[in-house]
């Protein structure tokens, strides 16, 4: 039994021969994850009839398919006549580990079966994943309100699927990849600020320069998802510092860029984040002070909030003396 070259990945194993009056041992695959190979599955007839190759038994996690003139079939039951004496195995999507996939097939020659089966092994050896960016949609702000983005990446090698103790891969030294991934800023806004969050909702740190590493608020080790979060305030927030003179309400696009650094693998390209910003008139706060003695003096400190660029206009209502 051997595995053949497939997309330019080479799986080894160890010729077997099927023979009607002996057992057939366990012998191992060995294939890259998120590849396929074609393994190619050997018997022998001592009066040399032609023989037909039987899948007996499919594998619990991964997939077989019968390859006909090049157009794959799955095998999706058994016994299976395979139309040549190979089969394609498929580990699935991120599966890796020892032993991952099993099959069994066995040989006819016309006449009867061979005395035992064949058991092949499938050690799916573990390889870093680029991370996955979910795309940042456009984005639309309240002048008078400070927006979070969230960037949300899915890196693969956080999944515990992959045992990280099986001799066989500590042996031949390749435990499991660990994900260190970072999202990055690469370009601010040129009109509003960007602020880290911890909590996906609370301003926290400015964010002024490019190359700032943001702040995971979320990261799903049992689906790989890992959440980022920035807040974005608009140039009339007047929470995050406001501004000192009156501006036309006029609305806007701002952006910025982010990229995804991964340890082990190419720096993900830059993803913009468009954001559109809808100014409005925002009504000031009212305030409050009363005096704590009769015919005390006391000062009211302008207390209407400057939040939309016009100018407000404080009124002092004075009780009656009593």
């Amino acid at each position: 039994l051997f595995a053949a070259p497939h997309h330019g990945f080479f799986a080894a194993g160890t010729p077997v021969q099927t023979v009607s009056s002996a057992p057939l041992p366990y012998y191992p695959v060995t294939v890259l994850e998120d590849r396929n190979a074609t393994v190619a599955l050997v018997g022998t007839d001592p009066d040399h009839d032609e023989l037909s190759f039987l899948i007996t038994s499919l594998p619990e996690r991964g997939d077989l398919y019968d390859v006909v003139e090049g157009a794959e079939t799955l095998i999706h039951y058994v016994p299976w006549k395979l139309a040549s004496p190979s089969v394609k195995y498929w580990a699935g999507a991120h599966g890796c580990g020892m032993s991952y996939g099993e099959f069994k097939y066995t040989v006819h020659d016309g006449k009867e079966f061979a005395a035992k089966e064949a058991l092949v092994s499938v050690n799916v050896v573990p390889v870093p994943d680029y991370p996955e960016v979910a795309p940042v949609r456009v984005v639309e702000v309240d002048s008078a309100m400070a927006e979070p983005v969230h960037l949300v990446l899915t890196d693969f090698d956080l999944l515990d699927i992959c045992p990280m103790d099986v001799p066989y891969f500590v042996a031949k030294g390749l435990a499991k990849p660990t994900a260190v991934d970072q999202v990055v800023i690469s370009t601010l806004p040129e009109v509003g600020s960007l602020f880290q969050t911890e909590d996906g909702v609370t301003p926290g740190e400015a964010i002024d320069e490019i190359d700032t590493v943001v702040t995971f608020t979320d990261i799903d080790p049992a689906t790989g998802v890992m959440t980022a979060a920035v807040i974005y305030v608009p140039v009339t927030d007047v929470n995050q510092g406001g501004y000192a003179e009156s501006i036309e309400r006029v609305d806007y696009e701002d952006r910025f860029a982010f990229f995804v650094r991964d340890a082990l693998m190419p720096d993900t390209p830059d993803m913009p984040v468009a954001l559109f910003v809808t100014q409005r008139a925002v009504a000031p706060e009212e305030g409050d002070a009363t005096a704590p003695y009769p015919r005390a003096a006391f000062s009211l400190a302008g207390a209407a909030l400057h939040l939309d660029g016009e100018d407000d206009q404080v009124t002092i209502k004075v009780p009656p003396l009593q």
